[in-house]
Parts: structure tokens; sequence; C-alpha cells
């Protein structure tokens, strides 16, 4: 327990945002961090950290179109906060997200974010057969029929 003390920790504050399809589908991005196999690979609600004197739902709206390429407008809070810890050798990472349901405006997928490898809609049934970070699977459950 002594060598957890000398570890260094962060604390991130991140906004998601959340879009439901046409057909009831969620959309997701899937994290390209080589190196950091708890995230690497894996599938999440697109966003970010908040910029310096950015709002949170700014936020929502600005990371939904660079990880992804798609225009959302009218961000509504989701009713829950999500909180959950990352622990690495050398640091502990605290994550902090509020989570907003977007409507869904345009554009089209593009990767060229290089922390995305990809992008993709997904039923409640398909979010089954993949690995996720919270709080996608728990979204998923509170707002797809």
């Amino acid at each position: 327990m002594k060598d957890a003390c000398k570890k260094e920790i962060r604390f991130m504050v991140s906004c998601g945002a959340v879009m439901k399809g046409e057909g009831k589908e969620l959309l997701l991005v899937r994290r390209e961090s080589r190196g950091d196999e708890k995230l690497h690979g894996k599938w999440e609600l697109p966003g970010g950290r908040i910029e310096f004197g950015e709002d949170p739902e700014e936020t929502a709206v600005r990371e939904v179109d660079e990880e992804t390429g798609y225009e959302v407008s009218n961000p509504e809070l989701f009713k829950d906060v999500f909180s959950y810890m990352l622990e690495y050798e050398e640091k502990r990472v605290h994550v902090l997200i509020t989570v907003y349901l977007c409507h869904l405006e345009g554009g089209e997928k593009d990767l060229s974010d290089h922390k995305i490898s990809d992008v993709g809609w997904f039923t409640r049934k398909e979010l089954e057969s993949i690995e996720t970070i919270p709080p996608a699977e728990y979204i998923a459950k509170n707002i797809l029929d």
C-alpha cells in the first residue's frame, strides 16, 4: 500500500455525447491508444476533455465532430454522472464523465482523429459482443429499448 501513495494521481473531467440513431442504435468510437491495454481497441462514447473556458455542452458537440465527423445539436444533460478509476503502475487516473444526449444533424463518418480507429452504430444486443469503456454499456441499457 505504501507504493500506491507514491503514484501520480490525475483527475480528468470529460464530456461524452450520446446519439441515438433512427434504428435505436448508439454511436461509439473505438479508442486507438497503443501501449494502454486498458483503453486500446475498446469502444466508448465520443467525448473528451473540457477545454479551458468551454461549456460542457460545447465540449460534447465539438468532440463528436472531431472524433466521428458527425454534426450534433441540442445537447441535453443525461440524468447520471459517471466516475471510474484507471489504475496503472506509475499513476492512478480518476475519470469523471458528464454525458449529453444529442440530436444528429448530419455529417459522415470521418476517421481523421488519430486517437480513433473506428466509428460505429450499435444496437443494445450488438454491445454485448464488444469491449466497452464506461459508461457506454450503462447508457445503452437506459436509453435503447
